[in-house]
């Protein structure tokens, strides 16, 4: 039955790890978390970098973070290293997160 389905391109390995990537990003974690989950799957590495690459993490990151904090932006340095954290803790890169952090506050002008 399996079988069948593939053969008819009803399953598909490929569109599964794309949902499953869009699934995970729609969450708001980062692209560490996504290729860790990828490697313990089993799935193909090749075929999950070009995904990833696909991928506006940025953005995704950006609403992550308005999603958890609202449009408050961080108004302290405790408050910056908290988001900060937040971020890192959802599989986001450093470089990532200083990015996403530095343009909310230059938004707004704060810290």
């Amino acid at each position: 039955m399996l079988e069948d389905l593939a053969t008819r391109g009803l399953l598909s390995d490929a569109r599964f790890r794309e949902a499953r990537l869009r699934t995970r990003a729609g969450r708001g974690q980062g692209p560490l978390l996504v290729r860790r989950d990828w490697r313990m799957a089993g799935a193909d590495a090749q075929a999950g970098e070009a995904l990833l690459r696909e991928t506006d993490w940025m953005e995704v990151a950006r609403h992550t973070l308005e999603r958890r904090f609202g449009r408050n932006r961080p108004d302290s340095r405790q408050e910056l290293a908290r988001q900060a954290r937040f971020l890192e803790a959802r599989g986001f890169p450093p470089a990532i997160v200083q990015r996403v952090l530095r343009l909310s506050a230059s938004e707004d002008g704060s810290v």
